[in-house]
């Protein structure tokens, strides 16, 4: 069964947005009507929005290790220069 058009698979869990509601909850709880539709569509974009724009665990993982790896480098580079400086002194 295909997903109804407010609804989308993300991460294996259905998500079902009812902006209608949602707007509808928002004006009773004072919020001004604009808003309160704006609120619900910005709502259903994230719910609906692509799994390639999440993050995984794997890319913080790799991200650390790339950032780690330059740190050890930098500080390679920098122990190098004092010790050259050292010896011209």
């Amino acid at each position: 069964m295909r997903p109804s058009r407010n609804q989308r698979n993300i991460l294996n869990v259905d998500v079902d947005v009812d902006t209608v509601e949602i707007s509808r909850e928002l004006t009773q709880a004072g919020v001004e009507r604009d808003q309160a539709d704006a609120i619900a569509s910005a709502m259903r974009r994230v719910a609906h929005g692509s799994r390639e724009d999440l993050v995984t665990k794997a890319d913080l993982e790799a991200a650390i290790n790339t950032q780690t790896w330059r740190l050890i480098g930098a500080a390679i580079a920098i122990a190098g220069l004092a010790v050259a400086i050292t010896r011209l002194l």
